[in-house]
């Protein structure tokens, strides 16, 4: 006998604890989509605050360096930022998109092509942060050096994204499983 026949042949108060026990299960598959959207936004939001929260604790000791003329000590300041789990560089940019000092010494003096930079006469104190295809989140803080200068700090999203791709699996399976367990119930009816 078909599992749609043996269905027809239900009493009704089982048809109905069919009916909610599949209902349930689509539910659940629903609102775990809605709220993995839901917390992807939140991650995103939280790795913008990471990053400007990274980029505000270096600041000061950048400035003052750059300002001083010790670029040795901005360059040290940035590259122990750079030791944080998330933090995959940091740079200063001067007039025209030139790298003043950088964690990597050898980015120095360079331009680097395809990058947005905001302008940072216009750009408040707090700074803005700017994902980039779910990939990283750069953060941009003004300087007040001799010239206005740009702090950026670039935060990878791969442990987020990691964390959330396994979340989403165990979703998936458990999803999978609960749908197997509303089709054994309906099949042993």
């Amino acid at each position: 006998m078909s599992w749609t026949r043996r269905i027809r042949t239900l009493p009704l108060r089982r048809k109905v604890l069919v009916t909610v026990a599949g209902a349930a299960a689509i539910l659940l598959g629903i609102t775990t989509y809605l709220s993995f959207g839901y917390w992807h936004a939140e991650s995103i939001a939280a790795a913008e605050a990471q990053a400007l929260l990274a980029a505000s604790s270096v600041h000061v000791p950048v400035e003052q360096a750059l300002r001083a003329g010790r670029t040795e000590d901005a360059r040290r300041v940035l590259r122990r930022l750079t030791t944080s789990s998330a933090v995959t560089g940091a740079r200063v940019y001067g007039t025209g998109g030139l790298i003043v000092a950088s964690a990597t010494s050898s980015e120095e003096g360079q331009r680097r092509a395809g990058l947005w930079l905001p302008d940072a006469g216009t750009l408040g104190a707090a700074g803005v942060a700017r994902i980039e295809g779910d990939v990283r989140v750069r953060a941009f803080m003004p300087l007040r050096i001799p010239a206005d200068a740009l702090l950026e700090v670039e935060f990878s999203l791969e442990p987020l994204q990691s964390a959330m791709t396994r979340g989403s699996r165990l979703a998936a399976a458990l999803l999978f499983v609960s749908l197997l367990l509303v089709a054994a119930v309906v099949w042993l009816m």
